[in-house]
């Protein structure tokens, strides 16, 4: 379920973050939930935490947090925007599931805990709020945890890929599982945290993030 009058929700838009991006289903969102829900992807970390905590960042209307959920996982939603949340909350309902939701601003995110995964579906659209990805990252993403971001083969999505492995993070890129009607490639990426020791600091890279 998803709204049916995007164009209306545009003109209402009155400022940036007002644009209802939470309002499509997104390709990126389908890839990640096919590549969550493929038995043939070992690379996956989702069977080595029973049940893993999940944290997903920028929700939509939720299929990717629902797929996890529907796997077991334990997973918190956060958008930016309410109506996004209560459209997530409603279609984890139509699927069987109940998923808290978080209202949160990546660029002041509230949240307290780590999480073994942290999903994302087409989240690196926007350079200047990677910093503010970052610190996420580095602040509530387990020791031993993963990040999974979906991605339809931005160019910013790499760069942000080569920040982290400038600081030691480990990413891997693979194809998400297509179906012969896709028309939108999308690459999904995992990456993990540097060893204990090389983890950045809270303060690296975060004077440029823009509140």
């Amino acid at each position: 379920l998803h709204p049916s009058d995007i164009d209306g929700l545009i003109r209402r838009a009155r400022e940036e973050d007002e644009l209802p991006f939470w309002a499509y289903l997104w390709p990126a969102s389908i890839g990640i939930a096919r590549c969550l829900c493929s038995e043939d992807e070992p690379s996956l970390p989702i069977a080595r935490c029973l049940p893993p905590t999940v944290l997903e960042l920028g929700c939509g209307v939720g299929l990717a947090g629902i797929v996890a959920a529907t796997l077991g996982m334990n997973v918190i939603q956060t958008d930016l925007v309410p109506n996004a949340l209560r459209f997530a909350r409603v279609n984890a309902r139509r699927n069987g599931v109940e998923i808290p939701g978080f209202v949160g601003d990546w660029r002041a995110m509230g949240l307290n805990g780590r999480f073994d995964v942290i999903l994302g579906s087409d989240v690196l659209y926007e350079p200047k709020l990677h910093p503010a990805l970052m610190r996420i990252m580095h602040n509530h993403l387990a020791p031993e945890g993963r990040v999974l971001i979906s991605d339809p083969c931005r160019v910013y999505a790499l760069q942000f890929m080569a920040l982290l492995e400038d600081k030691g993070w480990r990413v891997s890129v693979q194809d998400a599982p297509a179906f012969p009607a896709d028309d939108t490639s999308v690459l999904i990426y995992s990456a993990t945290p540097p060893p204990t020791g090389r983890e950045m600091t809270t303060g690296e890279s975060h004077d440029s993030t823009e509140r």
